[in-house]
């Protein structure tokens, strides 16, 4: 019953209808108040809505019910970098790449992030490895790529 309840609301959160979506996950959530990924896709429908410090907030419910789950580290970064809390992000980035090393995502964000805080060596590094350990990942040669220059610009202001 549960998973059908979820299932549903997921599939109104792919057909954009992100309201319904979130009060269907609510109906979850009564309902099982554990329910890890209740918790993420409500998270998820929240970031979507623009309601970022909600999302946030459940993407650490889901994690108390869960605690490591990479995919939702990864969620809570993105939600917590789109408010501005940008060490917070990075941590929750790196967990999630500890957590999922095979969630590319993960990587591709925490590289961004450290990019984002001018630590172009840092993404470059990631980028990297997220290379080696995602071979048919065309993102990753393409944003180390895009990376360069900046370090290069980098470089001659020292």
């Amino acid at each position: 019953m549960l998973d059908a309840i979820n299932n549903r609301a997921r599939a109104l959160h792919d057909l954009g209808r992100v309201d319904e979506a979130i009060w269907a996950f609510r109906t979850l959530l009564l309902t099982e108040p554990a329910h890890s990924a209740g918790w993420n896709n409500i998270g998820i429908g929240f970031r979507d809505d623009g309601k970022l410090d909600r999302a946030a907030r459940a993407f650490e419910r889901s994690l108390a019910t869960d605690p490591g789950n990479g995919e939702v580290l990864n969620n809570l970064g993105a939600a917590v970098w789109a408010t501005g809390d940008e060490t917070r992000a990075i941590a929750a980035y790196e967990q999630a790449r500890s957590a999922r090393p095979d969630l590319a995502d993960a990587s591709l964000n925490l590289a961004f992030a450290l990019a984002g805080q001018g630590r172009h060596d840092g993404a470059v590094a990631i980028y990297d490895t997220g290379g080696r350990e995602h071979p048919d990942d065309a993102r990753f040669p393409i944003r180390r790529a895009l990376s360069l220059p900046q370090i290069c610009l980098d470089t001659k202001e020292i």
